[in-house]
C-alpha cells in the first residue's frame, strides 16, 4: 500500500507550505467550477424535449438518416458531458491532494528520506 509520509518539524510542530495550500485550493475551486459548468450544460440539454433534440416533427414522414444523425449527435453530447464530469472531478481531486500534501512539509523530510525497508543484517556489516 502506498502513501505519503507525514513529517514533524523540530519542536513537534508541522509546517504548512503556504503556496502549496493556495495552489491546492485554487485547483480544487477550478475543478468545482468545471463540475458546475458541466451540470449546467447537462441541465440545459435535458430541458429540451426529445422531439426537438432529434428534430422530429409530428405529421411528417420519418427520415431515418436525419433522425439517426441527430440521435448520434445527442449521444455524442452525452458522452462529452460524462468526460467533462470525469475530468472536472479529477481536477478537483488533484486540488484536494495538493492541499493535503502541503500541510505536512518539513525541512528534515526534504533533505533525507528514510528507507521503507531496513537493510538486511548480512548487508549491514559488509561495505564495498
Amino acid at each position: 500500500m502506498t502513501g505519503y509520509k507525514c513529517g514533524v518539524a523540530s519542536g513537534g510542530r508541522t509546517r504548512r507550505d503556504g503556496l502549496g495550500s493556495i495552489l491546492g485550493i485554487a485547483v480544487f475551486l477550478g475543478g468545482v467550477a468545471l463540475l458546475l459548468l458541466t451540470f449546467r450544460l447537462a441541465y440545459d440539454m435535458f430541458q429540451r424535449p426529445p422531439q426537438e433534440a432529434i428534430k422530429f416533427q409530428a405529421g411528417q414522414a420519418i427520415d431515418f438518416g436525419a433522425t439517426g444523425n441527430n440521435l448520434t449527435a445527442v449521444l455524442v453530447r452525452v458522452l462529452l458531458l460524462v468526460v467533462m464530469g470525469l475530468v472536472a472531478s479529477l481536477i478537483a481531486n488533484r486540488g484536494v491532494l495538493l492541499y493535503s500534501r502541503s500541510l505536512f512539509q518539513t525541512a528534515a523530510a526534504d533533505k533525507s528520506e528514510r528507507p521503507d525497508k531496513p537493510a538486511l543484517p548480512e548487508q549491514a556489516g559488509h561495505s564495498a
